[in-house]
C-alpha cells in the first residue's frame, strides 16, 4: 500500500528520455564532461561527500571520481519527525538519459515516488547526475559497445562511491543496497549488476534491455553472484524496443545509440544468472486503470532464496508506470498506470533484505 496522508501533484510531463532522449524540462547549467578539471564546486553550496550529517529532506552533495566532480541529490527521512532518521537501507535512482538527479527527484518525476515510500520505511534515497555525452545530453556509461555518443565517463566507481560511503556512514550490508533506473538508467543498473553484483542486494529497471553488442568484460560475460532483479517494460516502447533492435532517441540517426536485445532475451539472461530458467512463474494480471494502453502482467520466479520479477505492461510506451502522476499525452508513447514504478521496486526490494 502506497503511505497514507502524502499529496502528490498530478502534472503532465514524460517521466524519462530515453537512451539519449532529451527530457523535459532539465536544468539548462553545464553539465561537466568526463575529462573536466573543472574544481569542486559543480552545485552551489552543496557538501563534498555523503555524511552522517545530512538534514532529513533534500540535500546536494559533490563527489569526486577521478578528475572529475559529481552532482548527486539525496532525500534523507525525517521530514514528518522533524529531525534525520538514520536509514536502514540505500536506494540510488539513476535517471533516464538527457535527465539528472535533480529532475528524476523533482515532484513531477515518477522517480521522486521512492521518496515517499522512504519517509515511511526510512530508507535512504540517491538521485546522482550523469555527465554530458557527445550530444550534450547527460547520461550513463551503460554496458552498450556500439552507443557512438555515449559519455565515457567512469560511472561504475561513481556508483560506488556512493555505495562504500553510504555503507560506511550507516553500517548498511550488501542485502540493503539497491538500485532502481529508467531507460539508459535501467540500462546502467544492469551493468553495475554485472560488474560488482558483490555491492547491492537487487536491482529495479523500467524500460531498458540489456545490450546486443556489449562491451567487454562483465557486460559480456555476465555478473559474478546472483542477482535479484526486478523489470517493467511497455510492449509498445519504440524508444528502446520491447522486441529488441535499436535504440532510436527522436531526431538520432538510425543505430547512432546501438541496439539492444528483447524484453524477453533480457528476462531470460538474468533467470539465467539467478538459476531459475527452469522455474515456472507465478503469474497474475491486472487492469485497474481502463484509461492507459492495456493490462499489467506480472511474473514472478522465485527458488531458494533468488528472485526475478518481472512486469509486461501492454500498450505502454516508453514512459515510467505510475499510478500517482500522470504523464499526459507524450512522444514517448501511452504510460501504464496500473501500477507504481517506485512501489513495485520497494516491495521487491524490501523481500530481498537481510
Amino acid at each position: 500500500m502506497r503511505p497514507s496522508g502524502i499529496a502528490f501533484s498530478i502534472l503532465s510531463v514524460v517521466f524519462a528520455g530515453a537512451c539519449g532522449l532529451t527530457e523535459p524540462n532539465v536544468s539548462s547549467k553545464p553539465v561537466v564532461s568526463a575529462d573536466s578539471e573543472q574544481s569542486l564546486g559543480l552545485v552551489s553550496g552543496c557538501a563534498l561527500r555523503l555524511s552522517k550529517d545530512n538534514p532529513a529532506g533534500f540535500s546536494d552533495v559533490c563527489l569526486r571520481v577521478g578528475k572529475v566532480d559529481r552532482q548527486v541529490r539525496i532525500y534523507r527521512p525525517g521530514i514528518k519527525s522533524k529531525r534525520p532518521v538514520t536509514p536502514q537501507a540505500l536506494v540510488v535512482v539513476l535517471h533516464g538519459g538527457g535527465g539528472s538527479g535533480e529532475k528524476a527527484s523533482a515532484a513531477d518525476s515518477a522517480l521522486s515516488v521512492f521518496t515517499q515510500y522512504a519517509e515511511a520505511d526510512q530508507f535512504l534515497v540517491v538521485y546522482p547526475s550523469g555527465l554530458a555525452d557527445a550530444e550534450n545530453k547527460a547520461g550513463w556509461n551503460d554496458c552498450r559497445a556500439d552507443d557512438r555518443s555515449k559519455t565515457e565517463a567512469d560511472d561504475v566507481g561513481f556508483i560506488q562511491t556512493i555505495i562504500s560511503q553510504t555503507a560506511q556512514n550507516f553500517s548498511l550490508p550488501q542485502s540493503r543496497i539497491f538500485i532502481a533506473g529508467t531507460s539508459n538508467g535501467a540500462m546502467m543498473s544492469y551493468r553495475f549488476a554485472m560488474e560488482n553484483s558483490s555491492s547491492i542486494g537487487a536491482v529495479a529497471a523500467a524500460s531498458g534491455n540489456i545490450a546486443k553488442n556489449p562491451l567487454s568484460g562483465r557486460c559480456k560475460t555476465g555478473p559474478q553472484n546472483p542477482v535479484p532483479v526486478l523489470m517493467a517494460h511497455g510492449t509498445e516502447d519504440n524508444f528502446v524496443p520491447y522486441g529488441g533492435g535499436c535504440v532510436t532517441p527522436m531526431f538520432a540517426p538510425k543505430c547512432e545509440r546501438g541496439e539492444v536485445q528483447s524484453a524477453d532475451a533480457t528476462i531470460k539472461f538474468w533467470l539465467g544468472v539467478n538459476g531459475l530458467a527452469r522455474v515456472k512463474p507465478v503469474v497474475r494480471e491486472i487492469n485497474p486503470s481502463r484509461t492507459d494502453g492495456g493490462s499489467a502482467i506480472e511474473r514472478k520466479y522465485s527458488l531458494n532464496g533468488r528472485s526475478v520479477t518481472t512486469w509486461t505492461l501492454n500498450g505502454a510506451g516508453h514512459v515510467t508506470p505510475s499510478k500517482s502522476l500522470d504523464a499526459g499525452n507524450t512522444l514517448l508513447g501511452k504510460q501504464n498506470q496500473d501500477i507504481e514504478f517506485a512501489e513495485a521496486a520497494w516491495e521487491f526490494f524490501k523481500a530481498q533484505m537481510k
